[in-house]
């Protein structure tokens, strides 16, 4: 299956997973030295909350057991002066989360606890900000299934145009289920996507025929290697504004 890529953002700067980190990161980096599986890494629970820090359930790579001897305790000895995350509360997460996580993650841990209030950003968030910084390259992916009834009509899919970069595609349905995927420097936020299926096959967006869909896209839970991700399925909410927005 091919995909034609409508436009992409120019002169992109490719950041380092992780910046120097001083003072107690590089202590709780140090102390924790060593490498462990990188697969599955953190939990999606209150990723892109408004309130205080959730304490989400981790994935299996940090479940069930904490980091290295003393680790936790290091990496919350100093917690944000202003912010909403407890000494108590930063070494339970610490605690249950851990278990698997790399240096880098560990290093981007002990920042967050002690630069960022964690007020309205869970811990996640701000592990995955920390992690892939502005710039950074990541893989969206649209999964379409259920759309047999439109099989030889154009599907088109562009990222919110209010928030760049710009990308998308434009494909010929030849069978119900499809998969597309962009790698595109998006925000560690989760990008939003667009949609239409061309009905009349006129090459425009008009809502009161043509299918629409607006589509928020879900994080996978991998702090290293992390995936946003939305399906396209029935039944779609269809929504009129899709249309105003159409590259």
């Amino acid at each position: 299956m091919t995909s034609k890529r409508w436009s992409r953002a120019g002169g992109l700067v490719v950041a380092a997973l992780l910046a120097a980190c001083g003072g107690v990161v590089e202590r709780a980096a140090a102390e924790a030295g060593g490498a462990a599986d990188p697969g599955g890494l953190g939990g999606a629970g209150g990723f892109g909350s408004e309130v205080g820090p959730e304490l989400g359930t981790g994935g299996e790579g940090g479940r069930g057991a904490a980091g290295p001897e003393g680790y936790c305790e290091q990496a919350c000895s100093a917690t944000h002066e202003m912010g909403c995350l407890t000494t108590a509360d930063c070494r339970a997460y610490c605690e249950a989360e851990s278990g698997g996580w790399p240096t880098e993650v560990r290093a981007a841990f002990a920042t967050c606890a002690a630069e960022n209030p964690l007020c309205y950003q869970s811990i996640e968030g701000c592990l995955l900000g920390e992690l892939h910084p502005p710039g950074s390259r990541l893989t969206v992916r649209l999964r379409v299934s259920g759309l047999a009834e439109h099989v030889g009509r154009t599907l088109r899919v562009w990222h919110d145009p209010g928030t760049p970069p710009g990308f998308g595609s434009e494909i010929v349905l030849d069978a119900g289920e499809l998969e597309l995927e962009w790698t595109e420097p998006v925000d560690t936020a989760g990008p939003l996507l667009l949609a239409y299926v061309d009905v009349d096959g006129d090459g425009e967006c008009l809502a009161s025929v043509d299918v629409t869909a607006s589509l928020d896209t879900t994080w996978n839970g991998d702090l290293l290697a992390p995936v946003y991700e939305a399906v396209l399925a029935p039944p779609l909410r269809d929504p009129d504004f899709v249309c105003n927005y159409a590259p």
